[in-house]
C-alpha cells in the first residue's frame, strides 16, 4: 500500500481523497491550511456573529453529474446522503434595471431531430418572452446554438476555443436585447465573461443553460438545504475520517521537494513549526494560483510543461461574495436571481426559504430573517450609480451599490427594498482591505476564469513527474470552467492516473442523442479540413 499525500482540502481534494478509499488500499493524508476542509466552497460565521456566511452563493447545475455522483456516496444521518439535501430552485429570474422581472422556465427541451432549428427557436422563445426581442434577433441565434449541437467534439476543443462566445454569436452586429439575453444572462450564471470565454464553453453552458436537458429527468438549478459546511462537507470529512483518511489542518505546504524525476518531500508548517512530509505519491489539489507560487527550478526541470502555469494564474478573477442580513423573509425575487444588465454582474439567492434548518431570527436575536447570499462577478467595471469600480469601493459602498441595483432591477415588481431592512453584512474576507482607503487590495481566493486560447494552458491530471499528480478546476476537463463539477471532475481524473486504471467514472458533457450522426458526420468533415456544415 502506498502513501499518497494530497495538497489542499477544497473540493478537489476531498473528491480525490473519496476515490482513492474507495478504490484502493492507500494511505491518504489530506493537508489543508485552514482550520475547515472545503477551500473556496466553504462556509463560516459572519464576522461576530453566529449567522452562517459563504464566499458566495452556491449552486448546482443541472447538467452536473460527477458532484452529484459523489454526494450520492456521502452519508448524512444513517438513512440518507447529501444528495438527499439538494432542493431545486423554485425559479430563476433575470432582472433589468426598471423592467418587470422575467421568470425563466428550466423545463426540459425537447429530442431535437433534423428539423431541430424549429423546435430551438420555439424553445427559446418560451424562455425568453420577456425580453422584448424580434424575430430577427431569434432568427440570427438559432443557427449559432444549432451548430455547437453539431459540432463534433474535436471541432469544439480545437476550433470553438480559440473564439469567444461574443464573437461566435456575432453579439456585436445585434441588439442590446440579443445582447444581454444570449450573452450576458449566462455570465452570471457561469461566471464568465462572454467577450473573453471561449465559444466551445460558453456554447456547452448554452446548450444546457438556454435549451435544457432532454431527457426530462434532471433539473435546472439546485441548491444544498442549509450552508455548505453543515449540509455537505463535514458529513463528508466525517466519512472519509471513518475511512481511514488522515485530515492536518492548519498546516501550510511551505514547498515542494523534487529530485530527478520524483517529489521526495513536502515541507509544511503547523502550530509546531516547520517539518517535513513524506509520501509515495503526492497529489496536488491547490488552485492554480497557488501551484504556480511552488514551481520551484528544480520541479520545472522535471517537467518544462509545468511552467504553463505561471501564465494561466494570470487569468484569475475577482468573483467574491457578500451576505446581507435583513428583517424580513425574502425581500428580493425567491429564487435564482440574476440582475442581467448590472454593470457589476450581480446574482443573488434569499437563503431563509432554501434553508429550513437555519433559525436566523434565534441567531440574531430576532433581529435577522434572511440573508441574502450574493456574487459580484465583475469587480473592474464602473457601476453606472457610483462610477466606481468595485475594487476602489469600500465594503459599505459595495453593499450600498448591490442594494441599489437589486431596487433598480425589483423596481416593477412589488418589491419594497427599504433600506432600513439592512441589519448585517459580511464581504468575503478573501478579500484583503488596505487599511488607508478600506478598498479591496487583494484577493487570496480568486476564480480561474476561461477565456479564448487558455485550454492549451490547462494541463492535465499526470505531470512528467513520476509520482506528482494535479487536481483542480484549471486541469483540463469537460466543464472547463471553475465549478465544483470540474473540482470533481479532476480529481477522478488524478485518481484514475493514481492507480493506474479507469476506476472511477468519467462523463462527456450534455449531448442530443439524436444529432449524434451529424456530429459523427462533422467529425470527418473536420479530419479533412472541411469546415462546419460543409456537407
Amino acid at each position: 500500500m502506498s502513501k499518497v499525500i494530497i495538497l489542499g482540502g477544497g473540493v478537489a481534494g476531498l473528491s480525490a481523497a473519496h476515490h482513492l478509499i474507495a478504490n484502493s488500499g492507500h494511505h491518504v493524508t489530506v493537508v489543508e491550511k485552514n482550520g475547515i476542509v472545503g477551500g473556496k466552497a466553504r462556509s463560516y460565521a459572519a464576522t461576530g456573529t453566529q449567522l452562517p456566511a459563504e464566499h458566495g452563493l452556491h449552486f448546482f447545475g443541472g447538467f452536473y453529474r460527477h458532484v452529484i455522483e459523489t454526494l450520492k456516496q456521502i452519508e448524512y444521518n444513517g438513512t440518507h446522503t447529501v444528495f438527499d439535501r439538494l432542493i431545486d430552485i423554485p425559479a430563476v429570474g433575470y432582472g433589468r434595471r426598471d423592467k418587470p422581472i422575467i421568470k425563466f422556465n428550466p423545463c426540459p427541451f425537447g429530442a431535437a431531430g433534423l428539423g431541430a432549428s424549429v423546435t430551438i427557436e420555439a424553445t427559446l422563445r418560451q424562455r425568453f418572452s420577456g425580453f422584448e426581442l424580434s424575430s430577427t434577433d431569434f432568427a440570427a441565434f438559432v443557427p449559432h446554438i444549432l451548430r455547437v449541437m453539431t459540432s463534433c467534439k474535436e471541432r469544439r476543443i480545437e476550433s470553438y476555443n480559440k473564439i469567444s462566445w461574443w464573437d461566435f454569436i456575432e453579439a456585436d452586429c445585434h441588439s442590446e436585447n440579443y445582447q444581454v439575453a444570449f450573452a450576458r444572462t449566462l455570465r452570471t450564471l457561469v461566471a464568465a465573461d462572454p467577450k473573453k470565454a471561449s465559444a466551445k464553453v460558453m456554447g456547452d453552458c448554452a446548450l444546457a443553460l438556454l435549451l435544457g436537458l432532454t431527457d426530462g429527468t434532471q433539473c435546472f438549478d439546485r441548491v444544498l438545504d442549509g450552508p455548505t459546511n453543515e449540509a455537505w462537507l463535514n458529513p463528508w470529512q466525517r466519512q472519509l475520517d471513518a475511512k481511514g483518511v488522515a485530515f492536518r489542518t492548519n498546516t501550510e505546504v511551505t514547498e515542494i521537494r523534487c529530485s530527478g524525476s520524483r517529489i521526495t518531500s513536502v515541507g509544511i508548517r503547523d502550530e509546531k513549526g516547520d517539518h517535513d512530509l513524506c509520501g509515495d505519491v503526492y497529489l496536488c489539489a491547490f488552485p492554480v494560483e497557488v501551484v504556480s507560487t511552488m514551481l520551484t527550478p528544480e520541479l520545472l526541470a522535471a517537467d518544462p510543461d509545468l511552467a504553463k502555469l505561471t501564465k494561466l494564474a494570470t487569468y484569475v478573477a475577482w468573483m467574491s461574495g457578500m451576505q446581507i442580513y435583513v428583517n424580513a423573509r425574502a425581500p428580493i425575487f425567491s429564487g435564482h436571481f440574476v440582475a442581467a444588465d448590472s454593470d457589476w454582474a450581480i446574482t443573488a439567492i434569499p437563503q431563509a426559504g432554501l434553508w429550513p434548518r437555519i433559525d436566523f431570527p434565534a441567531l440574531s436575536g430576532n433581529q435577522i430573517a434572511d440573508c441574502l447570499s450574493l456574487i459580484v462577478c465583475e469587480f473592474k467595471t464602473a457601476s453606472g450609480n457610483l462610477g466606481k469600480e468595485a475594487r476602489y469601493c469600500t465594503p459599505l459602498e459595495i453593499r450600498d451599490e448591490i442594494w441599489a441595483e437589486l431596487q433598480r432591477t425589483h423596481s416593477r415588481d412589488g418589491f419594497n427594498l427599504n433600506p432600513s431592512m439592512i441589519q448585517h453584512f459580511q464581504l468575503d474576507p478573501a478579500l484583503k482591505l488596505d487599511p488607508r482607503t478600506n478598498w479591496p487590495i487583494d484577493n487570496l481566493e480568486p476564480l480561474l476564469v476561461n477565456e479564448v486560447g487558455t485550454w492549451d494552458l490547462r494541463p492535465t491530471a499526470r505531470t512528467k513527474i513520476e509520482n506528482l499528480f494535479l487536481a483542480g478546476d484549471y486541469i483540463q476537463t469537460n466543464a472547463d470552467l471553475a465549478t465544483m463539477e470540474s473540482a470533481e471532475e479532476s480529481a477522478r481524473r488524478a485518481v484514475n492516473e493514481v492507480l493506474g486504471t479507469q476506476a472511477v467514472s468519467i462523463y462527456e458533457v450534455h449531448e442530443y442523442e439524436s444529432l449524434e450522426l451529424i456530429r459523427a458526420f462533422d467529425r470527418i468533415c473536420y479530419e479533412n479540413g472541411l469546415g462546419w456544415g460543409v456537407g
